[in-house]
């Protein structure tokens, strides 16, 4: 059985992969052999960008194709995301960013009506090197932001072996994520998880649920929220 988050994919690529992984009404279908390449291209994005084994990347977008695609090549790279809601306001969201140590961000564009990493330019995030826009062309953010497709191309100079290497030093005990908590009555904490804690839940979900790959499964809540992102889309692989 896969022991890590990329490591699943990987293998229900091999397994299903003509099969579709992820379903949207808005993009159609994605195939688990598909979502499993564009992770691929993520993480070889990632080295090439001079990313590091537990580097901290927050992810600020709607459920999407690119949302799990970026979780996954984040991972396969060695990397943990911090995956952020939609709804944070821009001094939020930056406060989490400067707290967790990202160093990178994968952005939506425009969404619900504004430009989301426009929030952020009077924020300060000194750890901060790359802004990834999902969907738009990005503005300027102190020369930092990067359009999706332009930084995936960066990867293309990272051989198979650079990603094998990476993705082999991705263990159980390497940390996924950190999920941090709504802040209702107080200031966001991080809870911290490792590959062996996230694939645990998903497992334990997909017992109760009896899901099985007949199965489609709606994933309606925010990805940013752990119960549809390992009770969810990691649930489904």
């Amino acid at each position: 059985m896969s022991q890590t988050i990329p490591s699943l994919l990987r293998e229900a690529a091999r397994l299903e992969g003509g099969k579709a992984a992820l379903h949207s009404t808005v993009d159609g279908s994605l195939t688990f052999a598909e979502l499993d390449r564009q992770a691929d291209q993520v993480a070889r994005a990632m080295i090439a960008d001079g990313a590091r084994p537990q580097d901290r990347t927050a992810i600020w977008a709607p459920n999407m194709a690119e949302w799990v695609a970026a979780a996954v090549g984040i991972q396969r790279a060695g990397g943990t995301i911090i995956p952020l809601n939609t709804r944070l306001k821009g001094a939020e969201f930056a406060d989490i960013v400067r707290r967790s140590g990202a160093k990178r961000i994968v952005s939506i564009g425009t969404f619900l009506g504004r430009y989301y990493p426009a929030m952020l330019r009077s924020e300060e995030m000194p750890l901060v090197s790359k802004v990834i826009v999902l969907r738009s062309k990005p503005a300027e953010l102190g020369g930092i932001e990067v359009s999706w497709e332009a930084f995936l191309q960066t990867g293309e100079q990272i051989g198979d072996a650079v990603l094998r290497e990476r993705e082999n030093g991705v263990t159980p005990d390497t940390i996924s994520d950190i999920m941090f908590t709504s802040g209702t009555t107080g200031a966001p904490k991080g809870a911290i998880f490792d590959h062996r804690r996230s694939l645990g839940g998903a497992k334990a979900w997909q017992t109760i649920t009896q899901l099985t790959d007949k199965d489609h499964f709606c994933a309606f809540g925010p990805f940013s929220h752990n119960a549809t992102y390992k009770g969810g889309w990691v649930t489904a692989m």
